[in-house]
């Protein structure tokens, strides 16, 4: 028996010596200004433990609770509210890739409009973690609108693979723009700084401005 893969299986190899034409950002600039002093020497050990004093960080002996990206709070910790990206894998739930994704909200969004949708929350996911088990009496009461369900073993795995990358990026990273010129960078940092002058003045004009 011969079998062939379909034209559009995708390629064992890829080409990994792709170029991009496309220019960073134009903050990316300023790579270079926070690199600046570390140019000619780099970075020693004996520069690292230098600092251990003026750290901002103390561990165990700061006065107070330190910062803390999160996404879930704590008590412990001055909480910085930090996106949960690894959400997008989570087979549970069934979040697609971006692009397909905005094609399934543009079809569904066909179908009915908002105010002709029934007022459900509907909520996927697992639900056998701490006090998501409290969730499930929700479906057993009228009054919270709300239907709790676990997903199929079938179709969980049937999700991880539609969240799957189907192979490598075909594009290369963007370029590095080079570094400001002194006399920009000199009116870039003029123009911030009559920027702060500003704020600092509307700030004693308005009491109560933020």
């Amino acid at each position: 028996m011969n079998i062939t893969c379909p034209a559009n299986y995708p390629s064992m190899t890829y080409d990994l010596n792709f170029k991009s034409n496309e220019t960073c950002p134009e903050y990316f600039r300023w790579i270079h200004e926070d690199l600046k002093i570390w140019k000619e020497k780099g970075i020693t050990r004996e520069m690292v433990e230098s600092l251990q004093d003026n750290d901002d960080y103390k561990g165990t002996k700061a006065a107070f609770a330190p910062p803390q990206f999160h996404y879930c709070g704590d008590d412990s910790t001055y909480d910085i509210v930090f996106p949960d990206w690894s959400f997008w894998g989570w087979p549970e739930i069934n979040i697609k890739p971006w692009v397909p994704l905005l094609k399934d909200f543009k079809e569904g969004n066909l179908v009915k409009n908002w105010t002709s949708r029934e007022p459900y929350a509907f909520w996927k996911g697992n639900v056998y973690i701490g006090p998501r088990r409290e969730l499930k009496k929700c479906n057993s009461t009228n009054d919270w609108n709300v239907v709790i369900v676990k997903q199929p073993n079938g179709l969980e795995a049937t999700f991880k693979k539609e969240t799957m990358v189907n192979g490598p990026s075909e594009h290369g990273p963007c370029k590095l723009p080079p570094p400001y010129d002194s006399n920009t960078l000199e009116a870039i940092l003029d123009r911030n700084a009559k920027i702060k002058q500003v704020v600092e003045m509307w700030r004693r004009e308005v009491p109560n401005l933020p």
